[in-house]
């Protein structure tokens, strides 16, 4: 479930709704921020809406450059310190996504044998258990 970047009403819904939470990042510091003010929601979320806890599976970390900048690395350590939130894995930085985007289809659909295609397929992969 994609949610607008806003921590609103919408939000709240799709927390509650959801069964589970696989949330995108960037390697930058907005996404520490946005994190800081998101945590704090699923809590109160799990608290007063929910019969039973949001499952955190972990983060995806896309639009990554390459070679990784000195603020990914910093970010990436700052990350791995959350606990119950592990990086499940990273899409590097590429046309490919913005193109599938802009004609309405998947990475995976639109460019199926891409390095950003075999990541996408990779979490997919973990997320359902090696199915």
């Amino acid at each position: 479930m994609d949610v607008p970047p806003s921590l609103d009403i919408l939000t709240d819904n799709a927390l509650t709704a959801a069964d589970g939470l696989l949330i995108p990042v960037q390697a930058e510091d907005s996404s520490l921020k946005a994190l800081r003010l998101l945590l704090p929601q699923i809590a109160s979320v799990d608290a007063d809406l929910r019969d039973k806890p949001l499952e955190l599976y972990g983060l995806v970390v896309s639009l990554l450059r390459r070679p990784p900048t000195k603020l990914a690395e910093s970010v990436f350590a700052e990350l791995g310190q959350l606990d119950g939130l592990p990086i499940l894995g990273t899409v590097p930085l590429g046309v490919v996504v913005t193109e599938a985007w802009r004609v309405g289809r998947t990475v995976v659909d639109y460019a199926p044998d891409s390095e950003h295609a075999q990541a996408y397929r990779a979490l997919a992969k973990g997320l359902g258990g090696g199915k």
